[in-house]
């Protein structure tokens, strides 16, 4: 069976390289425009959804955390992530 997530998290989310850009590139017609929560000097949480991907009719959230071999605040990370996620109803 093929794996169907409701919410994908990507370790690493710059702009140009990264499993965030690249999936942003991958379904840029069905995608939300992303957002964005500043967690720590240039480090941010990232989000989207994409809106019926071909293995689901639901939205799907799409996370990028900062790469975290070069971000470990995890109290942070966690906050932040608690918050997309309780602010995402369509997950």
């Amino acid at each position: 069976d093929l794996v169907k997530p409701r919410v994908i998290v990507c370790n690493g989310n710059d702009k140009v390289f990264s499993p965030f850009s690249r999936l942003q590139e991958i379904f840029r017609s069905k995608c939300s425009e992303a957002r964005e929560l500043p967690l720590y000097t240039t480090f941010s949480l990232k989000w989207f959804s994409i809106d019926s991907p071909d293995w689901s009719q639901a939205k799907v959230l799409v996370i990028g955390l900062p790469h975290l071999s070069r971000y470990n605040k995890i109290d942070l990370l966690e906050t932040g992530l608690k918050e997309i996620l309780a602010n995402h109803r369509e997950v």
